[in-house]
């Protein structure tokens, strides 16, 4: 949707609307606007493109991760209960 947004403003742009118009219609700074514009004129389409938000850093240590990767695999009889597949009780 950022992509959609940003192209429709440059857009806007390009028929030369009005600043006032574009920051009414989808509720931009005059700052933002510049931006976007200085961006696509300086890196073009690659402008457009956004990296993956990364979320929240994990919280548990490389060896957590480890032993827990290892329980998995070892599967849930090994950890004492008596079914062959995790289940949501068991997880």
């Amino acid at each position: 949707m950022r992509r959609v947004r940003r192209i429709s403003v440059l857009l806007m742009i390009a028929e030369r609307k009005k600043i006032k118009e574009i920051t009414e219609t989808w509720q931009l700074s005059r700052q933002t606007i510049a931006a976007w514009l200085k961006a696509f004129l300086y890196k073009g389409w690659d402008s457009l493109e956004y990296p993956r938000p990364k979320g929240r850093p994990g919280r548990l240590t490389k060896t957590q991760k480890q032993a827990l990767y290892q329980l998995i695999s070892d599967g849930p009889e090994a950890s004492g209960y008596q079914t062959g597949c995790w289940t949501m009780n068991a997880a």
